[in-house]
């Protein structure tokens, strides 16, 4: 085996340094440390620089015990708090302000600078640099390979994971990585103790959904499988949609005659909405001669559409009048809905509309749609719509929530102003639509949802998000009726397959927020899924 000579080893290794040095390795340290401190260089006690780094710095200030190993590149303005370790080929450039006990692992690259590039017309050498510079806390780890880009604040306690690429700042405590860096969770998490009684709620919702899933499900006269929402309810296309969802978000298996029915079922009524005579469908909630108003039960499109996804089933072909339009008719209709007014039916309808064009390949529509959420956005909300006239935030909450689901979140596409969103929809969650034994599904959706697709882009206000999620997360299993499920509200008394899934899969997004997903007992699948479009699985396609 090829070995560097024993000099070498403690330039890559100097963690080796204290301990194995022999006193001419110490002496020529001693040496090179002085030459570096006539050129500036404010080095600590019991520091370690390894003559094989580039320090090219403008001014470079360790604190004690800290080192710099081999091939590391230092520019700029760097400053290091005591026991801080930069390690093999670390790279760091423009203003690093690091404070104790931070190791940075080998390969990573700390970009206190960028290129300014605002200007398409010009090239983007000829814009110059800006520098804000980048700021890390005490005890921070930051993984091999990792990227910090310039305006970064990471916190105290931090982890970096390997090859992560960070844009935003970073709370304290938080583990993040990725790319873009997302938090993955708290290191401090939740304790043994407080999980306990989520992880008993969760196995007795593991125990009894069989049971629920039974009692919804029934044969029509044609001996098929069909199931309905509540007792005494008839069979419906979105009860069949929701029953495929549970059965993908808990893994249970679906017989080969059960799938059979619920594809033929689902399908059937797709095919039935576009031949203009679907069965149980919803009137239009009013008159308009508006193709997305018109068409019967925008719920019952993406509901169907996401069920044929789990199924693994490409949908028949679309009805008429939904995607056979240009972009110029399609941002006309847009304009027409009323969002002033009813942004959450508008949001309702977008979000059938945008599902339809992930479904249906229709990616022209899609970026039009998203083109012009884009241009009328509220940036002062976040949000699309205006409130009621008692000041009642409401619509435009629970509208956002619908408004996303297909068009950002089923692209995959980061959202507008998501700290305003946030600010929007916290002042919301302490309001009368918050918490509360008469708190509704759909509220607590509203609010979630929001608070976890923004959570993944800023850390904005992220100590207040999670006591908001903590709260609910100790609130709504109080809501669950045994053997029965949940109602529309936590207090209800007649719970519906609907309410039961829209319920669950809010805790699971709960959890997330709190770091505590990990091995939950059910992961939304369909309708309520974490993952764009593209991203979905067959969970219950034939083996």
């Amino acid at each position: 085996m090829n070995r560097k000579p024993r000099d070498a080893a403690l330039d890559y290794m100097p963690f080796r340094y204290r301990e194995q040095a022999d006193p001419a390795q110490r002496a020529d340290q001693q040496a090179w440390q002085e030459e570096l401190r006539r050129d500036g260089v404010v080095l600590g006690a019991d520091c370690f620089v390894s003559r094989r780094a580039q320090i090219l710095t403008d001014s470079l200030d360790l604190g004690r015990g800290s080192w710099v190993a081999a091939e590391a590149i230092l520019r700029g303005t760097v400053t290091c708090g005591a026991g801080c370790t930069v390690n093999l080929g670390v790279v760091t450039i423009g203003r690093i302000q690091i404070g104790d006990d931070v190791h940075i692992a080998a390969g990573a690259q700390l970009m206190g600078f960028t290129h300014e590039h605002g200007d398409p017309e010009r090239l983007i050498w000829e814009q110059g640099c800006s520098e804000r510079g980048i700021t890390i806390g005490d005890d921070v780890w930051i993984g091999a390979n990792a990227v910090v880009l310039d305006g970064v604040h990471i916190g105290s306690h931090c982890i970096i994971g390997a090859g992560a690429v960070v844009t935003r700042d970073v709370t304290d405590y938080a583990v993040v990585g990725g790319v873009p860096a997302r938090r993955l969770r708290d290191r401090r998490g939740p304790s043994g103790a407080a999980r306990q009684p989520l992880r008993a709620f969760c196995d007795q919702v593991v125990r009894e959904l069989p049971g629920i899933l039974a009692a919804h499900a029934a044969h029509d006269a044609a001996g098929r499988r069909v199931w309905h929402d509540a007792p005494g309810a008839a069979a419906s296309v979105c009860a069949a949609c929701t029953a495929a969802e549970l059965h993908a978000a808990f893994g249970l298996a679906l017989g080969a005659d059960d799938r059979r029915d619920l594809q033929a079922v689902i399908a059937g009524w797709l095919r039935d909405l576009a031949a203009g005579a679907a069965p149980g469908a919803l009137e239009p909630d009013r008159p308009s001669g508006h193709p997305w108003y018109d068409h019967p039960t925008p719920w019952g499109i993406e509901c169907s559409l996401y069920a044929l996804r789990l199924l693994g089933e490409a949908p028949p072909d679309p009805p008429p009048g939904l995607l056979d339009i240009g972009a110029d008719t399609l941002i006309r209709r847009l304009a027409e809905l009323p969002w002033h007014r009813r942004a959450w039916t508008c949001g309702h309808r977008i979000d059938a509309f945008a599902t339809a064009c992930c479904a249906w390949r229709r990616s022209d529509l899609l970026a039009t749609v998203l083109g012009w959420l884009l241009q009328h956005v509220d940036c002062h909300s976040g949000l699309w719509g205006d409130p009621d006239p008692q000041g009642d935030w409401r619509e435009p909450i629970n509208g956002w929530y619908r408004t996303v689901r297909g068009s950002f979140a089923g692209a995959g596409a980061p959202v507008p102003h998501p700290e305003r969103v946030i600010d929007s929809v916290l002042r919301h969650a302490h309001g009368p639509h918050g918490l509360g034994p008469a708190c509704t599904s759909c509220d607590i959706l509203d609010i979630t949802f929001p608070l976890w697709y923004c959570a993944r882009q800023t850390a904005h206000r992220r100590a207040e998000i999670d006591a908001w999620a903590h709260a609910a997360l100790e609130q709504l299993p109080q809501g669950w009726q045994p053997g029965a499920g949940f109602a529309f509200t936590l207090d209800g008394e007649q719970p519906s397959l609907k309410q039961t899934a829209q319920w669950l899969m809010t805790l699971w997004y709960l959890a997330d927020l709190t770091d505590q997903s990990m091995g939950f007992a059910w992961t939304p699948r369909g309708l309520h899924a974490p993952l764009p479009w593209h991203r979905l699985e067959a969970r219950l396609a034939p083996a």
